[in-house]
C-alpha cells in the first residue's frame, strides 16, 4: 500500500495524474493531467463522523448524524463522510466511491449533480465532470478512504460509525489501512463508536484511538 503523507486541505492545491502512457523510443512516457483542488471545505467544527458498512450501523439513527445540527448557528455540527451505497439512503457532506460497479451506478444517477463524490483518477477519466479526485489519489478501501478524507480536511476528532470488525474479520487489510491513517495523523483522535469488544487490537494499540459506546457518542456530540 502506498505511504500516506500528512497533508491537509488548507494547503492542498491539487496534483497531476497519469492520463495515458505513450510508447516512444523503446520506453513508456506518461502523459500527465493536472487536477486542481476544487473542493474548499470551510467547515466550522473540529469534529466529523465517518460512516462505515458494519452491522452496528443498523442500530444507529444515521438521519440524526447526517443532518446533525448543534451549537449556535450550527457551529458544533458534525460533518459527515460516507462511502458507496450509503448514497441510496442518505446524503453525507462527502461521499467516496470505490469499486467499478458502484462508481458506474453513482455516475449514472443524478447524485453527483448536487453532491460531492470522490473517486480515484481512473473514475475521473472514465466519467468526466462527475467525481472529485481523492487527494494523493490513494487506493485505500472505502472505509479507510473516508477516514483519511476526514483527517485531511482538518478535523481533530473523528467518530467512526459502522466500523465494527466482526463483519469483515476475515481480512485484516481494512483495519490495517485505518491504522495507517491514524499513524499519519497523530494529532487527530479517532473514536470507534460501538462495543469495545468489536475494536480491533491494532486500533487499541494506537495512542490516538479511543472507544465510545453509541450512548456515549450521542451524549458527547449532542446528537
Amino acid at each position: 500500500m502506498q505511504q500516506l503523507k500528512k497533508l491537509y486541505r488548507s494547503s492542498y492545491s491539487g496534483e497531476s495524474v497519469v492520463k495515458n502512457l505513450v510508447y516512444k523510443d523503446v520506453s513508456w512516457t506518461p502523459e500527465l493531467e493536472s487536477v486542481p483542488n476544487s473542493v474548499f471545505n470551510t467547515h466550522t467544527t473540529t469534529q466529523a463522523a465517518v460512516i462505515g458498512n458494519g452491522e452496528s450501523r443498523a442500530k444507529m439513527y444515521l438521519n440524526l448524524v447526517v443532518n446533525h445540527v448543534s451549537g449556535i448557528g450550527g457551529v458544533n455540527s458534525l460533518q459527515t463522510y460516507g462511502c458507496n451505497a450509503l448514497y441510496r439512503e442518505h446524503s453525507p457532506d462527502f461521499l467516496v466511491a470505490v469499486g467499478d460497479e458502484i462508481i458506474e451506478e453513482i455516475a449514472a444517477s443524478d447524485y453527483c449533480n448536487n453532491n460531492i463524490v470522490y473517486a480515484n483518477a481512473d473514475a475521473l477519466l472514465d466519467y468526466p465532470g462527475k467525481f472529485y479526485l481523492i487527494p494523493q489519489n490513494s487506493y485505500l478501501l472505502d472505509i479507510a478512504q473516508i477516514l483519511y478524507l476526514a483527517a485531511f480536511d482538518g478535523h481533530q476528532e473523528i467518530f467512526m460509525l459502522g466500523y465494527n470488525c466482526e463483519t469483515r474479520i476475515e481480512s485484516p487489510t481494512w483495519t490495517n489501512q485505518c491504522r495507517t491513517v491514524m499513524d499519519a495523523y497523530p494529532g487527530v483522535v479517532f473514536y470507534m463508536v460501538g462495543e469495545s469488544t468489536n475494536m480491533p487490537d491494532v486500533w487499541m494499540e494506537a495512542n490516538n484511538s479511543k472507544n465510545l459506546t453509541y450512548r456515549e457518542f450521542i451524549s458527547y456530540c449532542d446528537v
